[in-house]
């Protein structure tokens, strides 16, 4: 599944891949794009509604994005599954912008 958006000054583009019963969500934009953050959340086994705990790995020029760990979080609570969402450094940058 692939979601892509046009913004006034970049466009973004979300791919959902489905790993076995998890999901992994990649996150780019236009130009050059490497790895600027990457975020693990798991569900919490019996929690209603369902709670999830979040890991993350951010580049050293990044260290305060919450981009991705919202992202990951997000997902994770609304389908109950393992999700794993890289970003590029290049959406970090943007999001800190808007």
């Amino acid at each position: 599944m692939k979601f892509h958006r046009v913004l006034l000054f970049t466009s973004i583009q979300m791919d959902i891949t489905p790993v076995g019963d998890d999901l992994h969500v990649l996150l780019t934009c236009g130009g050059e794009n490497r790895l600027g953050c990457t975020a693990f959340s798991t569900p919490l086994p019996d929690t209603d509604p369902v709670e999830c705990e979040t890991s993350v790995i951010t580049d050293v020029e990044n260290p305060e994005d919450l981009f991705c760990p919202y992202i990951a979080e997000n997902l994770c609570k609304k389908t109950g599954q393992r999700v794993l969402v890289t970003v590029g450094s290049q959406i970090v940058a943007v999001v800190t912008v808007l």
